[in-house]
């Protein structure tokens, strides 16, 4: 059968030998072709390893970095009550100073103008405390604005890696 469709195909002038030949070229083009798309794509896929290496590593940073600020945040936040606590005594003794003053009258001059320079440094302090924590809430508030936009940044990158 075989040496009939030879016979036939030479009757035609085609030479089945250069058909082979054109065949196997063909095909060798072929495979040189998948060979060159293939090693992009492993190229690819070995930049695309490293860029998710990369973000992963960026990522737990961040995350270490917002862990630190959050521990840093609640500390501040320890300070400001305590501040608060500070305050609070100040005012009390604010409010005590009054009591004083009626009693100091009372009592002799010389006593009552002591008792007037501790009311003084009292205030001082005062106004001390208030300027304090005014400073600590501004920086606080500053903090949560900076927790907030890391939070935000790495909600970002989560979300644009795909978690």
């Amino acid at each position: 059968m075989g040496n009939k469709k030879i016979d036939i195909n030479a009757k035609k002038g085609i030479d089945v030998d250069r058909v082979m030949e054109a065949a196997g070229l063909l095909k060798d083009s072929v495979v040189d072709e998948q060979a060159k798309k293939i090693e992009i794509l492993e190229k690819s896929l070995k930049m695309n390893k490293e860029l998710a290496e990369r973000y992963h590593l960026e990522l737990e940073k961040l995350q270490e970095d917002y862990k630190s600020l959050a521990a840093h945040f609640d500390g501040l936040c320890a300070e400001r009550d305590m501040f608060e606590r500070c305050l609070k005594s100040a005012e009390n003794a604010l409010a005590y100073k009054d009591k004083v003053i009626e009693r100091i009258k009372k009592k002799n001059a010389k006593r009552m103008s002591e008792k007037c320079e501790v009311i003084a440094v009292l205030n001082k302090e005062i106004v001390f405390q208030y300027k304090r924590r005014e400073k600590a809430e501004k920086f606080v508030n500053t903090l949560g604005q900076a927790f907030d936009l890391l939070k935000k940044k790495v909600e970002d990158y989560e979300h644009s890696i795909g978690r």
